[in-house]
């Protein structure tokens, strides 16, 4: 008979690398892995009844205490032996980081904080039992593991003498309790000498194991995956000794009676029921609108994709400000016009302080497409706001009211971007290079908030939900406009392609619409060569814009973060960092910036001259300029968050994200690339960007699933205008597209960034969010609306998804934004006032300091507040 599959229960207790544990556990053991939240409500009886359909349990890592219940929930049945064991349902367990602590303290042992403060993202050597082996075995000592913990365990090592050290400690502590110390890091401290740490255990007569360090961590040696396979192979053979079997195979059904879950999230177009199509099409009065099935029809019609474009040469004088300008209306202070450019505005030239050890990261930090949507006025655009349960539809070329799509249940904005996506994707022969070079043909290109990322994670947003008017506001958290004409400038072959995408805001059955494929193809050719000619007469075109200068409003106040109340949140997140409740918090703080500029309707747009004089100053690889949604944000962003590209020939997608943490400034002193490593290669600056990457790889793990993952760049540090930057690319492949999974999977499993949270992500952005709605400073700007503690646009996400499943979508940082209604215009109508946004802040952890946190701060909003010229 064939052998059964084994199969393992994981208890997850809201740890950021939760995912990598139960991939490493899939991997090796080549096991199916079920993930049970510690919260889950279960009973006693009915947790053990679902801990007897596995082979063994193990109890992830977690930010908190094992003093809290709440932080442990579920683990305590695990560690309750005496009743466990009476009943026949005593299960082989490995408990790992705050799993390990909750063992300990359940038989015998204390938890106590750590004499450094804590270890987070640190690597340490591992010593082991050279004679006692157990789950060691095998395994060369000392090897190097990396340690996320502020907590450890107290078994009375303190007690032993320093003579008695070498031999005493493989032995159980003469306190009581049934713990065999396997492994020890020994950890200088400047105050108390050398730290013992305990790092692994097992119980003398259960089968209980727990491992203090993170075996899953990308900077742990793998060779010491070893000691999860020794465990695992030690819980069979403690099962068939003691006769132990699973009570039931384990069914994949959703109806199989158990409540934990695959460690593997299912794709969005497999989520049930849908949003669009069949559900409904049998409900048509599910869309509220006043006209119904007109309104179902702009969602669910599948129109044949067809393209047309035509390619030209880019003049070395012409920037991408230029050619928007050339195509329409420059922005005035009265109409403001929607516009999305995503703008490497890097790409262009070098800038002349890059060296030439520089240059082999210029691919990568530079970027090599811009793209210019057109007609954004007129597509169709899908709004959502966090806590809502419907999305907000606005048709193209207003053919309709704007109308609603209600979300029910576990439904949610990403099950109707994924539904609305998939009924007008398209691809392209691989063998048109031409087309399969470009990034973007058409689709969708918008933003999403900071705020949107909190209510994907479960962090409650006061106010949010049906009827909530505690936010203070009605913008949206989401905002995509479905582009079908755009313009993609290519930086390094300098070509501009001017293309034309028939897509789902075009209604053929409209009266007086585009009447057949062939008047169809025409007009939009007709438009291609319209818009080219428009370009090469233009006055952009033929000479350069020297007349560079432009009129900024005036400045009525500025208001920045106080510098002691910020020094005095980083000395609150280093207390949480030290109470084990976060590893690493991104704190951020925001500036305002109150303006006064004309708004007659032949002004210039404050906006728009803010953005080529931020291009212009802080040029970067991910800038862009959007006027979308009742916003409008200037970026210059250094940091892409997710790209996605399909492959064709293999039938799945892959994806890179590109965590950046580990900032120093360029100056006189800090020069060259080398000069950059020496101050960035440091334990504070790795420790902040290895948390990240971890997180990012459980984000990926949790949509691509086990052995899809992989970092072939970490630690690297690049360089940009005016900073250098660390920077870690981490890359997941996504199933067969068969599957059902695309790229909005992936983006919306990641959200917020890791590279703005922290980790744990959930814990550390709900102590964030009480932390920053604290106000730093006075805010009194006459008129002014602001939504305390929300971040909005600032550390979201811009970004374009196109027909053929690419994606590109960038952090948002060194920006500014304003919203449409904190502006007022005078009585007179003359003059508009604005209010601007400008976040910056950093990673706190134990080893920062309150001062250099102040410093890096206000480093990063210098260059967005530079265009002020304050």
């Amino acid at each position: 008979m064939e052998e059964t599959r084994p199969s393992i229960l994981f208890l997850d207790a809201y740890d950021s690398f939760a995912n990598n544990i139960t991939a490493l556990l899939a991997t090796l053991l080549n096991a199916d892995v079920h993930v049970l939240p510690i919260d889950a409500p279960l009973s006693e009886d009915a947790f053990y009844t679902e801990l007897a359909c596995y082979d063994a349990v193990v109890c992830g890592p977690g930010p908190g205490s094992p003093d809290c219940p709440a932080d442990i929930g579920l683990m305590k049945y695990v560690w309750a032996a005496d009743g466990a064991h009476q009943r026949g349902w005593l299960a082989p367990a490995l408990g790992i980081c705050l799993g390990f602590q909750s063992l300990v303290l359940a038989h015998g042992g204390k938890i106590r904080r750590l004499l450094s403060g804590g270890l987070h993202g640190m690597v340490r050597p591992v010593e082991t039992n050279p004679i006692t082996e157990d789950i060691f075995a095998g395994v060369a000592a000392p090897f190097r593991a990396t340690l996320y913990h502020s907590l450890g365990a107290d078994i009375g090592q303190d007690d032993v003498a320093a003579l008695e050290w070498p031999t005493a400690r493989w032995k159980p502590p003469s306190a009581g309790s049934d713990l065999l110390p396997l492994a020890w890091v020994e950890e200088k401290t400047e105050s108390a000498g050398v730290e013992r740490i305990l790092m692994g255990v097992r119980h003398l007569h259960l089968p209980f194991w727990g491992l203090q360090y993170h075996p899953e961590s990308v900077c742990t040696d793998a060779a010491s995956h070893a000691v999860l396979t020794n465990w695992f192979q030690e819980a069979r053979r403690w099962n068939a000794e003691q006769g132990r079997v699973r009570t039931k195979p384990l069914i994949t059904s959703l109806n199989d009676g158990l409540v934990a879950r695959q460690a593997t999230r299912p794709s969005l177009l497999s989520t049930r029921p849908l949003l669009l199509g069949e559900a409904v099409a049998h409900k048509p009065d599910a869309i509220n609108g006043t006209n119904g099935t007109s309104s179902h029809s702009l969602l669910t019609q599948t129109l044949a994709i067809s393209f047309v474009s035509q390619t030209i040469s880019l003049p070395d004088h012409v920037e991408v400000p230029d050619i928007a300008e050339a195509l329409q209306a420059r922005p005035v202070g009265g109409t403001e016009i929607e516009q999305i450019i995503f703008d490497s505005a890097s790409a262009a030239s070098r800038p002349e302080n890059v060296s030439e050890d520089d240059i082999a990261n210029d691919e990568a930090v530079r970027g090599r497409f811009s793209i210019i949507a057109q007609d954004v006025s007129s597509t169709l655009k899908i709004e959502y706001r966090t806590g809502d349960r419907f999305a907000t539809v606005k048709p193209a070329h207003g053919k309709t009211d704007t109308f609603t799509v209600p979300l029910s249940g576990t439904q949610a904005i990403w099950q109707l971007l994924a539904e609305f996506h998939e009924q007008r994707q398209s691809s392209f022969a691989a063998s048109d290079k031409d087309i399969a070079d470009r990034p973007f043909l058409g689709g969708f290109m918008g933003y999403i908030s900071y705020e949107q990322g909190l209510g994907d994670i479960g962090v409650p947003l006061p106010g949010s939900g049906v009827n909530g008017n505690g936010r203070g506001h009605d913008r949206p958290d989401v905002c995509f406009a479905w582009v079908t004409r755009s313009i993609v400038v290519d930086h390094v072959l300098g070509l501009i392609h001017v293309q034309d995408l028939e897509g789902g805001d075009r209604d053929q059955n409209d009266e007086g619409a585009i009447q057949t494929d062939h008047t169809n193809a025409v007009t939009r050719r007709n438009w291609v060569e319209e818009t080219v000619a428009r370009l090469q007469a233009s006055s952009h075109w033929q000479k350069p814009n020297n007349n560079m200068a432009v009129k900024l409003p005036q400045i009525v106040s500025i208001q920045r973060p106080d510098d002691q109340a910020y020094e005095e949140k980083v000395r609150v997140c280093q207390e949480h960092i030290a109470a084990g409740d976060s590893y690493e918090l991104c704190l951020t703080d925001e500036t305002h910036v109150t303006v006064v500029s004309p708004s007659s309707p032949t002004s210039p747009s404050s906006s728009w001259n803010y953005y080529r004089t931020l291009r212009k100053k802080n040029p970067a690889p991910f800038a862009s300029y959007l006027r979308l949604g009742g916003a409008t944000l200037v970026s210059s962003s250094p940091e892409r968050f997710l790209c996605f590209s399909p492959n064709s020939v293999t039938k799945t997608t892959l994806c890179s994200m590109r965590p950046m943490k580990g900032t120093v400034r360029r100056s006189a002193e800090v020069a060259t690339l080398a000069q950059a490593e020496a101050l960035l290669h440091v334990p504070k600056e790795v420790a902040e960007n290895l948390m990240i990457v971890d997180l990012v790889r459980h984000d990926l793990y949790g949509v691509c699933g086990p052995g899809r993952v992989s970092v072939p760049r970490l630690l690297q540090v690049e360089p940009y205008e005016h900073v250098f930057q660390m920077v870690t690319v981490v890359e997941g492949e996504l199933a067969s597209l068969a599957a059902g999974y695309t790229g909005l999977d992936v983006l919306a499993a990641s959200l917020p960034p890791g590279s703005m949270t922290g980790a744990p992500k959930k814990r550390s952005c709900a102590l964030l969010q009480n932390l920053e709605r604290q106000p730093m400073s006075p805010r009194s700007t006459p008129g002014q609306r602001v939504a305390p503690g929300e971040r909005s646009l600032y550390s979201g996400v811009v970004g374009y998804l196109c027909v053929t499943g690419r994606g590109d979508w960038s952090v948002t940082i060194r920006s500014l934004f304003r919203w449409d209604d904190e502006s007022t215009v005078s009585d007179d109508k003359l003059t508009r006032q604005d209010v601007w946004h400008i976040g910056a802040g950093g990673a706190v952890t134990i080893l920062s300091t309150p001062e250099g946190e102040r410093d890096e701060m206000f480093v990063k909003l210098s260059r967005p507040l530079s265009i002020f010229d304050c």
